[in-house]
């Protein structure tokens, strides 16, 4: 099957559009966690709420997307971790 330029122009958009999404999606959502654990510290917030958005990101990615995607909610709980920290990941 050949494509003409348009059609490949627009498969290939539809392809990166979809990777470029998700890459903002992890950086913004990642920068969010982080910011979400210093306020928790902030706050003087109990340390449960940091298991809060990680298992509603969990719950919501059960019902639509693949199992493999639940590592995310891990990822975004050890980033809040690290805004737990408060600056001394290093020590």
């Amino acid at each position: 099957m050949k494509l003409n330029f348009d059609e490949r122009h627009n498969l290939l958009m539809k392809k990166l559009g979809n990777k470029i999404e998700a890459i903002l999606f992890f950086i913004i959502n990642s920068i969010i966690a982080y910011h979400l654990g210093n306020l928790f510290i902030k706050l003087n917030l109990s340390k449960w709420w940091i298991f809060l958005l990680p298992v509603l990101f969990c719950l919501a990615m059960l019902p639509h997307f693949a199992l493999y995607n639940l590592m995310f909610g891990l990822i975004y709980l050890i980033i809040e971790a690290f805004g737990l920290m408060n600056k001394n990941i290093y020590r």
